[in-house]
C-alpha cells in the first residue's frame, strides 16, 4: 500500500472514530441531562519524560482535536443546543496557548482552564505562578474565556506526591493563613494553597478581566455540612467555617459583588449582574 493511502485510511478511520465519539457523546449528554463537555488531553503533540514531539506530530495532534472540537460546536448546532458548553483544560507553558489559538480552538471552546499547579520544586502552585500562567494567557488568547486553575490538594516538596486539603486541614489544623506549606518529616514541606492565597487568587482573575477560577478538585476541601449516602453519614471536617477553600472563594467573589456562576447571555458579552 503507498503512503498516500495509508494516510488516506488512517484519516477516514479517524473521522469515523470522531463521528463515533460524537454520537455517543451527544446521547450521554441527553441522557443525563449534563450543561456541556470538557476535554482535558494531556497532552497533544506532547509525552511526559520527552517533552514536546516533532512538529509534524504536535501539528497532526492539534488538527485532530480542533476537528473533534469544531464537530462538538455543530453537533450543539445540529441538536439546538444554544447553552450547552465546551471547556477544555490546556498547561501554562506559553506555546500551548499559541497552539490553542492557531488552531482555531479557542474561538468554539467557552472557557479554557490552565492547570495551574503541578510545579517542580518547593511549592507546585503559588500565588506568583498563578498571576504568571494568567498574565501570559490574557496576552494570547481572549481573557473572557479564562480561568485559573487553583488546586485543592498539596503536594510533597521532594517526592511529588500529593495529599488533599481535607488530610491537610485534620492532620496541621490551625493552619497559619499567611503560610501555604506545612513541615514534614525529613526537613521537606508539603506546598498548598491556603484560605489566603485562594482568595488572592480569585481576586486576581476578577481584576484581570478573567471567567474566574477553576478548581481541581472541590471534593478535596474540607466539608462543612454532613452528607448522607444511604447508610454512611459523612461528617463535617471543617474545624471551623474559615477552613474552607471553597467558601474563601465564594466569599471573595460576593464582596467583589461578582455572581459565583454563569447565568443566560454571558456568551454575548451580557452582564450577568445586569439581567
Amino acid at each position: 500500500m503507498s503512503r498516500r493511502r495509508r494516510n488516506t485510511t488512517r484519516r477516514n478511520a479517524c473521522t469515523m472514530k470522531r463521528r463515533l465519539v460524537r454520537q455517543e457523546l451527544g446521547e450521554f449528554m441527553e441522557k443525563y441531562d449534563l450543561d456541556g463537555v470538557d476535554y482535558n488531553w494531556e497532552y497533544p503533540g506532547y509525552r511526559f519524560g520527552q517533552g514536546y514531539l516533532a512538529e509534524s506530530e504536535v501539528k497532526a495532534d492539534y488538527e485532530g482535536l480542533s476537528k473533534l472540537v469544531f464537530e462538538t460546536r455543530q453537533m450543539y448546532v445540529d441538536k439546538g443546543w444554544a447553552n450547552k458548553a465546551i471547556t477544555m483544560a490546556y498547561y501554562p507553558d506559553s506555546r500551548q496557548e499559541q497552539l490553542l489559538r492557531d488552531h482555531g480552538i479557542a474561538e468554539q471552546a467557552d472557557l479554557l482552564h490552565m492547570m495551574s499547579y503541578d510545579q517542580g520544586g518547593t511549592h507546585h502552585s503559588s500565588l506568583e505562578y498563578g498571576r504568571k500562567s494568567a498574565d501570559q494567557g490574557k496576552g494570547i488568547l481572549p481573557a473572557q474565556q479564562l480561568t485559573m486553575g487553583v488546586p485543592f490538594y498539596g503536594r510533597h516538596s521532594r517526592s511529588g506526591e500529593w495529599t488533599t486539603y481535607e488530610d491537610l486541614v485534620q492532620k496541621h489544623w490551625p493552619l497559619n493563613p499567611a503560610l501555604d506549606a506545612v513541615d514534614v518529616p525529613g526537613g521537606a514541606s508539603i506546598g498548598f494553597n491556603g484560605v489566603t492565597t485562594m482568595s488572592l487568587k480569585t481576586n486576581h482573575t476578577l481584576q484581570e478581566g478573567l471567567a474566574g477560577v477553576m478548581i481541581w478538585e472541590v471534593g478535596q476541601d474540607c466539608r462543612l455540612q454532613p452528607v448522607v449516602h444511604g447508610s454512611t453519614t459523612h461528617v463535617r471536617t471543617c474545624p471551623e467555617d474559615e477552613a474552607s477553600l471553597l467558601l474563601a472563594i465564594s466569599r471573595t467573589l460576593a464582596a467583589a459583588k461578582r455572581v459565583r456562576m454563569r447565568m443566560p447571555g454571558w456568551r454575548t458579552g451580557v452582564d450577568p449582574t445586569e439581567l
